[in-house]
């Protein structure tokens, strides 16, 4: 039954070609007969004259039965073709009469589902549905389909081993020559390996949700909690720190001789660990500032950046003699003040590490993408404390005269980090260092 609807408009056409024949039989008969009165009545020329047009009679009756037969043998070729077209293809193909009975089902549906056309001849295609589409979807699709035109959708349904499949449908009516309704044609897809792709996607994106906000709420907590350390330092240990220098101060300014040299150098030594831990304390919160403080980018003048802290370290110590080198037209973009305090960091410990050196020498310029500051000073074992390089509170150095916390270099790397930038070194003992970084 399904086949006849599929080849129905190409029977129906040649049904009109075959009127041809029984026409030109008629008027073989009708010329035959005229011939025959022809010989009883006539003469031999009238006679004559109708067996011409028997004749001409025959040969078109001959020529309608030639192409009546070629017509039915290319409208067999045109059925075969279509039948082999809807069994092999790739799609699902149902077809139905108008009351929703399946008539026909090709072999992929029989591949996807399950089901043979004998366990569905006859049924409704309800018998499919997985119970989880909306029936406004159903009603909607009647709708479209009762009026002679088509829906197109996605509807999941469930194979005869009751897992469930998504199609992407396209199901229209089948009309006959005179606009009428003859059966229902629905066309379909298996996209249930797309389905399961978007399902894994949403449910990935809500567990990254998910995660970004506990994250965040983990972050806002660390930042209240470094707030609240942030206040600590800054106020209930420098309390006690002034309370024991200032305690200190009285000592050497009224105990004087009484404390002896022994006493005196004790004094000393509480004061020298007091202001330590003042400029301890002063890095740290220097370190939280950087980590906290928005990244405001504009246009920097690191060439003026590092002359005014150049000048700073050269009134500190103006005994000293470095030959430093900075090269012109050095901009970045980037927050001013987080600029400033890498670039503070970085040459106060070029600074630093040349106080050994009798001819010291700094250099700051750009190498490409990345800015430098150079040095000639003692260097580091770079392959040894890679691991530790830019961690806070690591140090690398022992020597006398040279003090530090271990806090800068990792004050440097945060602030590198939140223009989205980096700081990496060059060095070896004995061979000074280079250390390089960008901004983004």
């Amino acid at each position: 039954m399904a086949r006849r609807a599929l080849s129905g408009l190409a029977t129906e056409t040649a049904g009109a070609r075959r009127g041809a024949a029984p026409v030109a039989l008629a008027a073989l008969a009708l010329c035959l007969m005229a011939v025959q009165a022809s010989l009883a009545f006539g003469g031999v020329a009238d006679a004559w004259l109708h067996a011409a047009a028997f004749v001409l009679a025959l040969l078109l009756v001959v020529s309608c039965l030639a192409m009546e037969r070629l017509q039915l043998r290319s409208m067999g070729w045109q059925n075969a073709l279509l039948r082999r077209a809807v069994d092999q293809s790739s799609a699902m193909v149902v077809i139905t009469d108008t009351d929703a009975h399946i008539q026909y089902v090709n072999p992929h549906f029989t591949e996807v589902t399950g089901y043979t056309l004998d366990d569905v001849r006859g049924r409704n295609p309800s018998l499919l549905a997985a119970g989880s589409t909306l029936r406004s979807v159903y009603r909607e699709l009647w709708r479209a389909i009762g009026a002679g035109g088509r829906w197109r959708g996605e509807l999941c349904n469930r194979n005869r081993d009751g897992e469930t499949y998504w199609v992407a449908a396209s199901i229209s009516a089948v009309r006959d020559p005179e606009g009428h309704t003859t059966h229902y044609l629905a066309v379909e897809e298996d996209v249930t390996a797309r389905k399961d792709a978007e399902q894994a996607l949403r449910e990935l994106t809500q567990a990254l949700e998910q995660r970004v906000a506990e994250r965040t709420e983990a972050l806002e907590r660390a930042n209240g909690e470094l707030e609240a350390f942030n206040s600590t330092l800054s106020h209930d240990l420098r309390r006690p720190l002034q309370t024991i220098g200032g305690f200190a101060e009285l000592l050497r300014e009224d105990c004087d001789e009484a404390l002896g040299e022994p006493g005196r150098d004790y004094v000393q030594r509480i004061q020298r660990a007091v202001d330590r831990m003042r400029v301890l304390i002063d890095e740290m919160l220097a370190l939280a500032r950087v980590q906290q403080a928005p990244v405001v980018r504009r246009d920097c003048d690191l060439t003026s950046m590092a002359r005014e802290i150049v000048e700073d370290l050269r009134r500190a110590e103006p005994e000293r003699r470095v030959e430093v080198r900075i090269a012109e037209g050095l901009r970045a973009k980037g927050d001013p003040d987080l600029c400033r305090v890498a670039l503070e960091n970085l040459l106060h410990n070029a600074w630093k590490y040349t106080r050994p050196r009798p001819h010291a020498r700094i250099e700051v310029g750009v190498a490409g993408a990345p800015f430098y500051v150079r040095d000639n000073g003692i260097g580091l074992d770079v392959e040894a404390s890679a691991a530790r390089l830019f961690q806070p509170f690591q140090r690398f150095h022992g020597e006398p005269g040279i003090e530090g916390n271990g806090v800068g270099l990792a004050t440097v790397r945060r602030v590198a980090e939140r223009h989205g930038g980096r700081v990496w070194v060059e060095s070896s003992p004995g061979a000074g260092a280079t250390f390089y970084f960008t901004f983004g």
